[in-house]
């Protein structure tokens, strides 16, 4: 209804008012009637008065409203000094004020509007246009609110799939066994992306000094990118003891159940090996992963092993080949995701495939000195204050001791 009585009805959507809340803050107890008539029309139940401005922010803070309806001329603290005080706490940033004036000039509006209002209602109060303009700015803090929450539930989840990623890599029990049963030390960093994205490795004891190591780094970003590495650790796991001795044999097994299973246009990238101490070997094969390097701790002797060959699920019938290495005591592999290679470095350069050999080829001679390679490796490419990573950077450094 409009002040004289007449029902108000509104030409714009339909939206469920009922959770807002509003507050009145006008010295007229008069007006405090007409414009609760008007926000109740609106469905509204939820409303406070107060008389001054010292109230009204009292109000504020305990109420929580949606949406301020204002006077300006009210005694003790008046619209312009509770405009202020009210702006003047970032909580209250957005929260609309909608300022009912019996001043129409410009000059009064431009102001009240520098003071933090958020929009006019003209005096005597016509009804039809206070509900259309309180309806835009509570439809509007609807709109935020639901953003809010549903970045809150992003977020959550984001960081939930971060902790079930992080789970997925090898414990603490896993890596001791691995590196007392081969004589190995194993050294890793894995640095997830703001966005998370998709990288997992792992490692398998297979026994007789023999052990399968993995990288894997799917397609994409976010929660989708982090089950798929659930899907593919599950997949990995399944694969028989038999033909986990065979690289090539378990990137066709993978490809295809991975076929099966992911969305159009996702695919992986991985390298797998099967490190031989009591034959001195490496056998592996690589779905289109970034370069395996390999070399002595005297960086007398550093290669990169190139590979062409495509990606995991995006060809069920690919065929994947394995190959072998030498590796004797002394010999170090380097495994490494496309972060590396195509993320800038902290002097802002994106290093490629060469760079990163050069990278590692300066650092390897720092475990013959009884020094971590990787730790001095990460700390060249991401400097002292790194910025947020676009995506997973894992690394891992496989060195023969003896």
């Amino acid at each position: 209804m409009d002040d004289a009585g007449t029902p108000i009805h509104s030409s714009e959507a339909v939206v469920d008012f009922t959770t807002c809340r509003a507050l009145v803050v006008d010295d007229s107890e008069r007006n405090h009637r007409i414009i609760r008539a008007f926000v109740e029309s609106m469905g509204i139940t939820q409303i406070e008065a107060a008389f001054d401005g010292v109230e009204g922010l009292e109000k504020v803070a305990a109420f929580s409203p949606d949406l301020v309806i204002l006077d300006i001329k009210m005694p003790g603290m008046n619209g312009h000094d509770f405009l202020r005080r009210l702006r003047a706490l970032p909580e209250n940033a957005d929260l609309p004020v909608l300022v009912v004036t019996a001043h129409d000039d410009r000059e009064h509006r431009s102001a009240v509007f520098l003071e933090g209002a958020t929009d006019f209602v003209s005096k005597p109060i016509n009804g039809v246009e206070f509900v259309a303009r309180a309806g835009v700015h509570l439809r509007n803090r609807l709109l935020m609110r639901e953003q809010t929450l549903f970045r809150q539930r992003v977020s959550e989840e984001l960081a939930m799939a971060s902790r079930m990623q992080q789970e997925l890599l090898p414990s603490a029990e896993i890596l001791e066994r691995a590196q007392n049963e081969l004589g190995i030390g194993i050294e890793y960093h894995f640095e997830p992306s703001t966005e998370l994205g998709g990288d997992l490795w792992g490692v398998r004891t297979l026994g007789d000094q023999r052990a399968a190591f993995y990288m894997v780094d799917f397609s994409g970003h976010g929660v989708a990118a982090a089950l798929n590495t659930v899907r593919l650790h599950t997949l990995v796991d399944l694969v028989d003891a038999q033909t986990a001795t065979e690289p090539a044999h378990v990137l066709m097994h993978l490809n295809t159940a991975l076929g099966g299973l992911l969305p159009r246009g996702q695919y992986a990238t991985m390298l797998y090996g099967v490190l031989d101490l009591a034959e001195g070997s490496f056998t592996y094969s690589s779905a289109a992963a970034p370069d395996l390097i390999t070399g002595d701790a005297k960086a007398s002797s550093i290669e990169r092993h190139a590979w062409n060959s495509l990606p995991l699920g995006i060809d069920p019938g690919a065929r994947y080949e394995t190959r072998s290495l030498n590796v004797a005591a002394g010999h170090f592999l380097f495994f490494h995701s496309d972060a590396l290679s195509e993320m800038p470095s902290a002097d802002g350069d994106v290093l490629e495939e060469e760079g990163v050999l050069r990278l590692v080829r300066q650092h390897s001679m720092r475990f013959a000195d009884g020094e971590s390679p990787l730790s001095a490796l990460v700390q060249e490419f991401r400097g002292d204050s790194p910025v947020d990573l676009d995506d997973d950077l894992t690394l891992l450094w496989l060195s023969v001791l003896g």
